[in-house]
């Protein structure tokens, strides 16, 4: 261990701050570990730079992909943009509410017991969630769920419209509803790992 710490701290310690706070998310592990990385340098350090993601999973597959960040570092660049979006990452993840353990264990009993209900429509509050936060309003008898969003203020802008495409599935954005035909809820994601390359 003694003889890997300081490229641990140099190139996988950045990308933990998340993961640290929140714990394993399985599949946006991979995500969270780069905004982490993001997060904790500066516009120029991250500049350039190549990033390894790597994912496993059980044992059943793994996948690793780099990608080199861009080099542009003008204002109101796609990077500046990025770094920018993610500068109070550590203020949000303090700023979130914490429960005693026993409201945590009824949230939890709810959750067991309404896994894979269907038809199901959620209950509980969403007065906390962060702005811009998508959540379930509505599982039909088919598995399909209904989406919603807590308001997402831009600055001189509406709500965020558009298509999302990710293999069979197409999610249409408009503004605050979306209704997903993807069914999936295997619980069978993959771990995320991520160092950084220099």
């Amino acid at each position: 261990m003694a003889a890997s710490k300081t490229v641990f701290e140099q190139k996988t310690k950045p990308t933990l701050l998340i993961a640290n706070q929140v714990g394993n998310m399985y599949a946006p592990s991979v995500y969270s570990g780069l905004a982490s990385f993001i997060a904790t340098n500066t516009l120029s350090s991250v500049a350039g730079k190549r990033v390894v993601l790597f994912s496993y999973g059980s044992g059943l597959a793994s996948s690793m992909f780099s990608l080199r960040v861009s080099e542009n570092t003008s204002p109101g660049s796609d990077l500046d943009k990025l770094v920018s979006s993610l500068g109070d990452l550590k203020a949000r993840l303090e700023s979130r509410l914490r429960v005693d353990p026993s409201d945590f264990e009824k949230i939890m009993k709810l959750r067991e017991d309404t896994h894979h209900l269907a038809p199901y429509t959620p209950v509980g509050s969403t007065e906390d969630m962060f702005p811009g936060t998508w959540y379930i309003t509505h599982i039909d008898e088919m598995h399909r769920r209904t989406y919603e969003r807590n308001p997402l203020k831009l600055a001189g802008q509406g709500q965020e419209r558009g298509t999302l495409q990710a293999a069979d599935v197409q999610v249409e954005l408009t503004g605050d509803t979306h209704h997903c035909d993807c069914v999936c809820d295997c619980n069978i994601c993959t771990c995320m790992c991520m160092v950084i390359s220099t």
